[in-house]
């Protein structure tokens, strides 16, 4: 589920939130709306704060046909 940096166009982008760990903003991907997470550097290295991440993709990888959760479509680093 990895995707290519130079194809997210973040032209007019909005924070959508922002919290301990990132920031969400929105973004263009093949030219759909999308909300794209940016996670602080300094949270890179704290265990906890990786494994919410990584449970965060889990969960969104299984509910992509719900009306009330965004469809995932994948990371870059």
């Amino acid at each position: 589920f990895r995707i290519e940096e130079s194809k997210l166009v973040f032209t007019n982008s909005q924070v959508l939130g922002s919290g301990a760990s990132g920031s969400v903003f929105t973004a263009f991907y093949f030219n759909i709306k999308v909300a794209v997470k940016l996670i602080k550097k300094s949270s890179m290295g704290m265990e906890a704060d990786l494994t919410d991440f990584y449970n965060e993709l889990q969960f969104l990888q299984r509910n992509t046909q719900h009306a009330n959760i965004i469809r995932f479509f994948g990371v870059y680093e």
